[in-house]
């Protein structure tokens, strides 16, 4: 009888022990990350925000953040979304109106956000509700706006700009030319 009561508390102990383990190590969820493509409805841009509560830190609540960086909440209309994972047709369907934030400090150069503009980026869950890691604004066409604003993009506007200038200056000078001649 003993020996059964230690065989059973011996299988029982290696099966906590054993048996709990691989659940208790493994690794958290990966927090999904999901391409949308849409439809700018608004945006408004909030200033840096740091709770009362950090003069004073034992007032601060555990349960929510202490402020956030300056940045853009914009509304999505939602037109396409990646299926990368399971969960972003879940979350953001389809016809579905997303709110997110962008960073200030993730906004490009020279580009401002306004409403009719179609957005395309990845979009993940932050401390503070959903954000844009990455983005960029297409023009109704297709063609990627953010381009033309990009270093190779102004390069390749002065090259072009240069190779007429040129050619203007070329035919300017081969028309005086020409007209010496027929004086002469």
């Amino acid at each position: 009888m003993n020996r059964n009561i230690f065989v059973g508390t011996a299988f029982a102990f290696a099966f906590v022990i054993f048996g709990a383990t691989p659940v208790l190590a493994s690794p958290p969820r990966a927090v999904p990350v999901c391409n949308v493509e849409g439809r700018i409805e608004s945006v408004e841009f909030q200033d840096t925000y740091v709770h009362p509560c950090v003069s004073n830190p034992d007032s601060c609540p555990s349960d929510s953040t202490n402020g956030y960086q300056a940045r853009y909440s914009i509304d999505i209309y939602v037109e396409s979304v990646s299926k990368t994972y399971p969960e972003c047709e879940d979350e953001y369907s389809v016809g579905s109106l997303l709110s997110v934030y962008i960073d200030k400090t993730t906004v490009k150069d020279n580009e401002v956000f306004s409403a009719d503009q179609n957005i395309k980026g990845e979009v993940s869950f932050g401390m503070n509700g959903r954000y844009l890691n990455s983005y960029s604004l297409v023009d109704k066409s297709g063609t990627i706006r953010s381009f033309i604003l990009s270093p190779l993009g102004i390069s390749l506007g002065s090259i072009l700009a240069l190779l007429v200038l040129s050619g203007i200056a070329y035919l300017i000078i081969l028309s005086r030319r020409k007209k010496v001649e027929i004086e002469k």
